[in-house]
């Protein structure tokens, strides 16, 4: 893997995009839904324990990349992808790439209790468990409208399954409802970002 351009950008257009995030294909239907429009988005400083994830796998690649990427940043740009203070684009095999921090959002759990969970940056969190890393800087996005928060129960890391290929339905994660329907709230980071990845089915 080779880095041949790359460029930082700040705190404040990394918020200002994540406010023009949409819920995935709502734009096809004309009527967009800005998830983060309206709502408390942080970048700070958090303890890895105090976090949890919401899918049962994690893919063998994307564990990889992660590793290769960590090394090329820091050796390359002296970046820090578990304590970034904006996002950055670069390019590899002349496509673009965006690198945002990793995506927590913090959500009330049947207990009451507010939990943060990853959305997005998961096999970012895994590798600095691994490293034995005690904090992180994340986005952390408050204050979501219940009817847009993800129907899943979140699930602890000791379960979650190192596989090849992202598996079906339930075996990925605990949908409170159809896993068929729980796609339609997934959060698009396409929509404003160029190049982050895709949600998986």
């Amino acid at each position: 893997m080779k880095i041949l351009k790359y460029k930082k950008h700040a705190k404040e257009e990394l918020i200002r995009k994540l406010r023009k995030v949409t819920l995935l294909n709502s734009k096809k239907i004309g009527k967009p839904i800005f998830v983060y429009k309206n709502t408390v988005i942080e970048l700070r400083e958090v303890k890895i324990k105090d976090l949890v994830p919401l899918q049962l796998y994690q893919l063998k690649s994307s564990n990889q990349l992660i590793i290769n990427l960590n090394n090329i940043l820091w050796k390359k740009y002296k970046e820090d992808i578990f304590h970034m203070d904006g996002y950055c684009v670069y390019e590899s095999n002349d496509k673009k790439y965006t690198f945002i921090p990793p995506i927590i959002e913090s959500i009330e759990n049947s207990k009451g209790k507010m939990q943060n969970v990853v959305i997005d940056g998961l096999h970012r969190m895994l590798l600095a468990k691994k490293l034995k890393k005690e904090t992180a800087t994340v986005i952390v996005i408050r204050n979501i409208p219940q009817k847009l928060i993800l129907p899943v129960v979140p699930n602890t890391w000791e379960e979650m399954e190192i596989v090849e290929i992202a598996p079906k339905g339930e075996r990925k994660r605990r949908w409170l409802i159809p896993p068929e329907k729980g796609y339609l709230y997934y959060r698009d980071f396409n929509s404003s970002f160029e190049n982050v990845g895709k949600p998986r089915r």
